[in-house]
């Protein structure tokens, strides 16, 4: 027999056992569904834990995708104006900096771990941010390295977030941050350099005034750049002409470029294209030694009222350089050279002007 103490009653009892002499035992005595809070005699039963193991929503609240991906935001603090050299990190992975009061000068950080990501937001305020490369205020295992290995300044109006990443004892920023316009733009252009724009100012100088930049041209140099000046040259081969008076027949153009009369009394006609503006300097019409004795002329046109003048004239192989009315008006009138009556066996085998533009 086994007895037991009942201590609430201050006596003995009998202990119950079945048949193979094992205690029987009330199970909610000593376990209990579900769990409650403080309770330190009794275990959870069985079928709890089996309820947990299967439907862990059923027992407790699990992390979704979302908050685990933004559960790092929520251990974030913020930055005012000052210095900092040390501000422990440790339990920090956002990190605001808010320069509403103040320039932020940032030069080391305390509670960095091997392959720890700090991630820095810094939101338009009135002062700028600093953040110093190797500042020596700050203990060696607490420095910055800048990407281009100097201070970097955030201006004050600007916003833009960038991080730190904490290896072999430093924390290092992982991007140059262009947030300056001078680290964007050159106001004046620099040979070779790919990696920068031009300033809107420069721009605006070079399209309003060319010559804040470079020297500009002259009206006498712009038409030297192109060839366009000094002294020019027109031609034709005697082939060009054509009969005049009797107007066909009694001419050959030959396959080397002059023309041969075969009939006496002959006048020729050429057109005469030359530049606007362009002043005729000499004009000369070459042949063989038989066609010495014939003359030929210079002729402008009025397109309006078919009124000639002579510009020029003189005999086969003799150039005239007086020049009446020298200057080339392509918008009133037309130019034609004219060989007059030229006998058979004469032979015309060019013309030159000569003119400046």
């Amino acid at each position: 027999m086994i007895m037991g103490w009942d201590a609430a009653n201050m006596v003995a009892r009998r202990l119950i056992c079945n048949e193979e002499g094992k205690l029987i035992i009330d199970p909610s005595e000593i376990f209990e569904d579900p769990p409650t809070d403080g309770e330190i005699g009794k275990a959870p039963n069985s079928n709890w834990a089996y309820d947990h193991e299967h439907d862990t929503g059923g027992v407790a609240e699990h992390y979704t995708d979302i908050k685990a991906l933004t559960a790092w935001s929520k251990r974030y603090a913020t930055l005012t104006g000052g210095t900092y050299t040390d501000y422990d990190v440790t339990d920090i992975d956002f990190l605001i900096l808010d320069a509403s009061d103040g320039n932020i000068y940032l030069k080391g950080l305390a509670g960095g771990g091997e392959n720890k990501r700090l991630y820095l937001f810094k939101k338009p305020a009135t002062y700028n941010i600093w953040i110093y490369h190797e500042n020596g205020y700050a203990l060696e295992n607490n420095r910055i390295h800048t990407t281009n290995c100097d201070t970097q300044i955030v201006v004050s109006y600007l916003s833009c977030h960038f991080e730190f990443v904490y290896h072999n004892n430093r924390w290092y920023l992982d991007r140059y941050l262009l947030s300056r316009s001078e680290d964007l733009f050159d106001n004046t252009p620099i040979d070779s350099r790919l990696s920068k724009g031009i300033t809107s100012n420069w721009a605006y100088d070079h399209y309003v005034n060319a010559s804040a930049h470079h020297t500009r041209y002259t009206d006498d140099e712009a038409r030297a750049a192109v060839g366009y000046n000094g002294t020019k040259y027109w031609s034709c081969l005697g082939i060009h002409f054509d009969a005049l008076n009797p107007a066909s027949g009694g001419l050959v153009k030959t396959n080397t470029g002059y023309l041969w009369i075969t009939a006496d009394d002959l006048s020729i006609v050429a057109h005469v294209s030359l530049p606007h503006g362009a002043d005729v300097t000499s004009v000369v019409v070459n042949g063989n030694a038989a066609s010495e004795s014939h003359t030929w002329s210079l002729i402008r046109i009025n397109a309006v009222n078919k009124t000639s003048a002579t510009m020029a004239g003189d005999d086969v192989n003799t150039a005239d350089e007086t020049i009446n009315y020298p200057t080339i008006d392509n918008d009133l009138y037309g130019y034609f050279l004219v060989v007059n009556e030229l006998d058979t066996n004469d032979e015309i085998y060019s013309a030159r002007i000569v003119y400046t533009i």
